[in-house]
């Protein structure tokens, strides 16, 4: 497991969230008060980081969370529209398409 390429990932995150304005508040997980033990394993399908990068959409147009086609390398619809909606100079058109926005997603795959 190579420590260095997940923190340089972790890093270009804490730079990107800053930068975005949000703050870095939501890309920690804070175990619960307590002894907790946590393991984590190197991956089968990649041996120098165990987390996986996946991409998801939340609450557009129902309660559920729909995964991004791009993380299987096909063609995202949804973001097509946004990129759309950006090419705009209307600020609806803009709203929308920050509503539209993908979350990251980091989950251990082994």
């Amino acid at each position: 497991m190579d420590l260095d390429v997940i923190k340089k990932r972790l890093d270009s995150l804490n730079k990107q969230s800053t930068n975005s304005g949000g703050g870095n508040k939501n890309l920690f997980w804070k175990p619960s008060v307590g002894k907790q033990l946590i393991r984590v394993v190197p991956s089968k399908y990649n041996k120098s980081n165990p987390f996986s990068e996946m991409m998801f959409y939340y609450g557009i147009g129902s309660k559920r969370v729909m995964a991004s086609p791009t993380n299987w390398g096909e063609k995202d619809p949804i973001m097509e529209f946004a990129k759309q909606l950006r090419g705009t100079n209307d600020k609806e058109n803009w709203r929308l398409a920050k509503n539209l926005m993908l979350k990251f997603v980091f989950l251990l795959l082994s």
